[in-house]
């Protein structure tokens, strides 16, 4: 019998009392027995063996003198159909009326209950009458959630016991005849076989592949002099903070050998031999401040204080702290405890944050201003994005950094203009070079104003923030064309929407088909020829895959069909045998079926598969990410007969999982968050968290330990309130909310061993407590720091009882640990609302 509590039902005790007294609760019975009030016979063997007989003859009804067990056959009520005699059992009052007072355990909630059955004079049950029925209820049928069990608990039961869920398996992936082995037709991809694109990942943090030119010009009407140029250090080498510069200038060097590569090309760069013409020497410094933020998306935490958060989103026009609380205050009673829980309120009413406001007369005291609301809407539509542009969007910023130059001034410049008898005009061009590309763009970054007649202009001017993407990742886009030409197309494009809408559907599928354009093929057969071999790459290994193998099952199978292929092309293909050499598909791996999207559906189902904006639309499909559906490793490919394997080929992609591309897969997004769904048993919060709590029985005055969500109070007297989570059925309270019962902390066990919540401090440790955090950072472990403080204990319980011994429990690893979390967040707090 399945129940919450563990418990099934069960007699305790079972007594019979000649007389027909009333009692509200056992222990009243229990006090009149032991005090030898008036006689009583023990039955509690006899119930307990009628129980079972009951059980065995009425088809399984745990209800003792089940009604529908005995009613007659016409439906009709029949005293005579049972009694004492029918039970085995000797009557021990005859001739009187009797009482069989019964003390049971009530299946699906635990709790200990007591009936009072009735016997007439000879023996018989007394006959149901008014609101009295000899029936006693041991089980709670279709209680909802104490003996009831969802699909999804019952099936994740299954797989988690290894017993029996491959006992399972095995018994729902065959149907015990004998037939010839039946083998999937199965293309697979393996992207990404060797690792190369996390390392690409690394390259984009630790090198930008960007390189900044100033260029310093004199901007005489009708012509230009160079003046000198300056490289930026590497932007890796730069941070958020600005950091001031002083670049000396120098001649143009288009030599591919310097420090940074070639120059950009310009014929006006060079100024032919210096040493006839002093003037004509290049001289000078440059004065600029540069700063270099990347990414630009952060993912900043959800979890965070709404101050925090909306400053890192660049929104500082909050008020006061005061108010910063008020909101904080306000969302919390509308329900949203922190940013997520207000995201997942804003997809839910269609994505309009303006509505979620509206729904609560909280929401009145939040006082958003226009950019803080603008701020908000725009995270969460890049967050909660489905389409594929949103998805570019947020690849493209978390591969772009923000370049802000300030340009102070120049000093000791050349004079260009000498033989006019004047000095300069200087003006500054700052250009960039895609270092993967070896391309530089045409556009530039900015143009400086002109100083005139000086050879040490002062600009004090910034410019910027401009997004950069990093030369790899850039690289994937074809360059726009610049200047006048450029325009021109630009704004052609906007009388032709559907080259237009293609044009930006091919740059958001180069921002999200990272994991998508390279990869490694093997093919499985549902027929395999001994001795035949092909010449085509990845159809050699001769390994089968049966409709009854696990995805776990599968993986294995990939990794040795990959070495057999790489065995077959030894000595006869060396690039081959690379490529399918050393590849292990692991734990980490996904393998993910192609599911093509509504818009390939609804075109297929309106029988226009042949036309080119079917093909155009599928081929997209499959490059795109989120078109893929993670299978469960502990499935087999028969439980997944959606996607029809065995029947037809099927298509397959192998992907390491990555928090980069669970960012472009909003499939596996979703089925990781189900995957790693917590459970109420790992529930730990900084205001609640799971535990036992002691219960006490109505009836008797017993306890037990029971599941219940454990919360603190300000209350001097049995500060915590424990929450049954799966409240007695006639207590009508809602599991968890409703029924709460205040327990002092004897009567509370913490199932968390670190909880969030339970700050309290022992007063005699207290003040050595404090001693921890310091001994942390000057190195000492955990363990060392128990020892020192013990010392430091044990010595001062001495002291204070004047050299006796004292009795003073020790402070424990688990304390110094707990005590060292919440001051870490206590100070990242407070650096917070700096």
């Amino acid at each position: 019998i399945f129940n919450r509590q563990g418990a099934v039902p069960g007699i305790m005790r079972a007594v019979m009392v000649p007389n027909q007294t009333v009692f509200t609760t056992w222990s009243d019975l229990e006090l009149q027995l032991n005090g030898q009030h008036f006689p009583f016979r023990d039955l509690t063997d006899s119930i307990v063996l009628e129980h079972e007989k009951q059980v065995a003859m009425n088809g399984g009804l745990m209800n003792l003198f089940c009604e529908e067990w005995l009613m007659a056959p016409g439906g009709v009520w029949n005293p005579a159909n049972y009694g004492l005699e029918q039970m085995h059992i000797d009557d021990p009052y005859k001739g009187m009326e009797k009482v069989l007072w019964i003390r049971f355990v009530r299946g699906g909630d635990g709790e200990r209950c007591f009936k009072a059955v009735k016997f007439e004079k000879d023996g018989k049950l007394t006959p149901k009458a008014g609101d009295y029925s000899p029936e006693v209820e041991m089980e709670q049928i279709n209680v909802w959630p104490q003996t009831k069990v969802t699909k999804e608990e019952f099936i994740s039961c299954m797989i988690a016991s290894p017993i029996l869920g491959e006992s399972l398996r095995r018994l729902g992936s065959c149907d015990h005849v004998l037939h010839a082995k039946k083998l999937i037709p199965l293309e697979v991809t393996i992207m990404d076989p060797h690792q190369e694109e996390e390392e690409e990942a690394l390259n984009d943090v630790f090198d930008v592949q960007q390189s900044v030119l100033l260029e310093v010009w004199d901007a005489d009407p009708g012509r230009r002099d160079f003046l000198g140029e300056v490289w930026l250090p590497p932007l890796v080498t730069l941070g958020k903070r600005p950091k001031d510069m002083v670049l000396p200038l120098s001649k143009a060097d288009f030599s591919e050998d310097g420090d940074n590569g070639g120059s950009r090309p310009d014929s006006s760069k060079d100024l032919g031999d210096d040493t006839k013409d002093i003037n004509k020497k290049i001289s000078g410094h440059l004065f600029v401040s540069v700063s270099w933020d990347f990414p630009v998306w952060k993912e900043i935490g959800q979890e965070h204080d709404f101050k925090e958060w909306m400053e890192a989103q660049g929104v500082h026009e909050l008020a006061g702290k005061n108010l910063n609380e008020q909101r904080k205050e306000a969302l919390l009673k509308m329900g949203h405890t922190d940013v997520k829980a207000l995201g997942d309120a804003w997809e839910k009413d269609n994505k309009l944050l303006g509505k979620v406001f509206e729904k609560d007369p909280q929401a009145k005291t939040l006082k958003f201003n226009a950019a803080e609301l603008k701020a908000l809407t725009e995270y969460f539509k890049l967050h909660y994005g489905e389409d594929v542009h949103l998805r570019a969007v947020q690849q493209e910023l978390m591969h772009t950094g923000n370049l802000t130059i300030k340009l102070k001034e120049a000093k000791m410049l050349r004079m260009s203009d000498a033989r006019m008898g004047r000095t300069c005009d200087p003006q500054v061009h700052a250009y960039l070079r895609n270092d993967h590309l070896g391309a530089w763009q045409k556009k530039k970054i900015f143009q400086s104003t002109t100083k005139i007649g000086t050879r040490d202009p002062k600009w004090n001017t910034d410019h910027g923030p401009f997004p950069i993407m990093t030369g790899a990742y850039q690289a994937r886009y074809k360059l726009p064309e610049s200047g006048f030409i450029g325009e021109v197309k630009n704004q052609l494009l906007n009388f032709n929407s559907k080259k237009k809408r293609h044009l930006q559907e091919d740059r958001d599928l180069s921002s999200v088909k990272r994991f998508g354009q390279e990869g490694l093929r093997i093919k499985f057969s549902e027929t395999v020829v001994s001795g035949q071999t092909s010449q085509v790459p990845g159809e050699n290994h001769k390994v089968d895959v049966m409709i009854g193998d696990s995805i776990r099952e599968f993986k294995a199978k990939l990794t040795n069909a990959c070495q057999k292929e790489a065995n077959f092309w030894k000595g006869k293909n060396e690039d081959e045998n690379r490529r399918y050499s050393d590849i292990s598909i692991g734990y980490r791996h996904l393998v993910m079926v192609f599911v093509p999207s509504l818009k390939v559906q609804k075109l297929f189902n309106q029988k226009l598969h042949t036309s080119d904006e079917y093909k155009r639309q599928y081929n997209m499909d499959l490059q795109d990410p989120s078109n893929w559906q993670p299978l469960d490793p502990a499935r087999n490919f028969a439980q997944y007969q959606q996607f029809n394997f065995g029947r037809s080929s099927v298509m397959l992609r192998v992907v390491e999982e990555t928090p980069t591309y669970k960012a472009q897969n909003l499939r596996y997004k979703l089925f990781e968050e189900e995957q790693t769904k917590l459970t109420y048993q790992e529930r730990d919060e900084p205001k609640t968290c799971y535990g036992w709590a002691k219960y006490t029985h109505e009836t008797d005055s017993t306890s037990e330990w029971r599941q219940a969500f454990i919360s603190r109070t300000e209350a001097k007297e049995k500060p915590w309130l424990a929450a049954w989570i799966f409240a007695p059925q006639d207590k009508n309270a809602v599991p968890g909310l409703d029924r709460k019962e205040a327990k002092d902390r004897r009567e509370v066990l913490l199932h968390p061993r670190l909880p969030k919540m339970d700050d309290q401090v022992t007063p005699e440790h207290e003040e050595i407590l404090k001693q921890a955090v310091i001994l942390r950072i000057s190195g000492k472990s955990d363990w060392e720091i128990e020892g020192v403080l013990n010392q430091v204990l044990r010595e001062q319980a001495s002291k204070d009882n004047q050299g006796g011994t004292a009795s003073v429990a020790p402070i424990t690893v688990d304390e110094i640990r707990a005590y060292c979390m919440r001051e870490e967040a206590k100070q990242a707090s407070a650096q917070a609302n700096k």
